[in-house]
C-alpha cells in the first residue's frame, strides 16, 4: 500500500484530475464521466481510468492513509502527484509507471534521509516494497524557493529489490541555468536495513553532453597556447 505521511494531495492536469483528501484518505476522479465517489487503493482508479478512460489525459492525486498502498500500475495518459508540499507515498509490493504515464515529483531541498523514520522529507520519495518498472516520465517541479545546484541528487524511488529503468524513459525537470540537464540513473538504495534497501531511482543535475564537450574543448584550446 501506499501512504502520503506529510502534506494534502493537489489535483494536476487540464482535462481532468483525481482529487483526494487528507480526511477521506482515499483517492477519488474527476473529468469525463468519472465517479464522485472515492476510490481506497489508487490500483482500483487506474483500473478505473483502464476501462472508461477512452484515452483521455488524467492526473491522479492519491491521498495519505494509514499503512501502505496496494501494488498497482500507472493508467495510460495518466499524471501521478502526492502533495502541496513534497510528502511520502509508500508502495506495498510492484509499481510499474507505463510509457505515456508521469510522475510529477516536488523537489524543495535534498533531503530525504528520515523518510522511514518520521516521513519528513525535502522532496517527494516513493518507498515500494518490490520491484519497479519505470518505462515514462519523470516530471520535476521546485517548490519551497528551492534552487538545485550541479551534482544535487535526488533518490525519487526506493525499492525493496530492482529498478528496471526502460529505453523510454525520460525526465522533464525546470530550466536551472544554462549547459545543464537532468539525468535518470539506477543505484543501489541509501535506506539498508529497511524494506526500502533494494535499487533506487535517482535524478542528478548534471551538465550537459554539450557544455561537458564544449569546456574539453576550451581545456584543449588552453593547453595548446601555453
Amino acid at each position: 500500500m501506499l501512504s502520503h505521511r506529510r502534506g494534502a494531495l493537489a489535483a494536476a492536469g487540464a482535462l481532468c484530475a483525481f482529487v483526494a483528501s487528507a480526511a477521506s484518505a482515499s483517492v477519488t476522479i474527476s473529468g469525463p464521466g468519472a465517479p464522485v465517489d472515492p476510490f481506497a487503493q489508487v490500483s482500483s482508479a487506474m483500473a478505473w481510468i483502464d476501462a472508461n478512460g477512452g484515452g483521455a489525459a488524467y492526473s491522479v492525486t492519491a491521498g495519505p492513509i494509514a499503512g501502505r498502498y496496494s501494488a498497482f500500475e500507472m493508467a495510460d495518459n495518466t499524471t501521478l502527484n502526492w502533495g502541496f508540499s513534497p510528502g511520502l507515498l509508500e508502495i506495498e509490493g510492484t509499481l510499474r509507471v507505463r510509457s505515456t504515464s508521469s510522475l510529477t515529483v516536488e523537489l524543495g531541498g535534498t533531503d530525504n534521509s528520515d523518510a522511514v523514520g518520521s516521513g519528513a522529507v525535502e522532496y517527494d520519495t516513493i518507498l515500494c516494497t518490490d520491484w519497479v518498472n519505470f518505462e515514462g516520465k519523470l516530471k520535476l517541479v521546485l517548490v519551497d524557493g528551492f534552487v538545485p545546484t550541479v551534482g544535487d541528487s535526488f533518490e525519487v524511488i526506493a525499492s525493496g529489490a530492482y529498478i528496471v529503468l526502460a529505453s523510454t524513459a525520460t525526465v522533464e525537470g525546470p530550466a536551472v541555468g544554462p549547459g545543464l540537464s537532468w539525468q535518470l540513473s539506477v543505484g543501489p538504495s541509501s535506506f539498508t536495513g529497511t524494506h526500502y534497501a533494494g535499487e533506487s531511482l535517482f535524478v542528478t543535475l548534471v551538465p550537459a553532453p554539450g557544455a561537458v564537450a564544449l569546456l574539453g574543448l576550451a581545456g584543449l584550446v588552453g593547453r595548446r597556447r601555453r
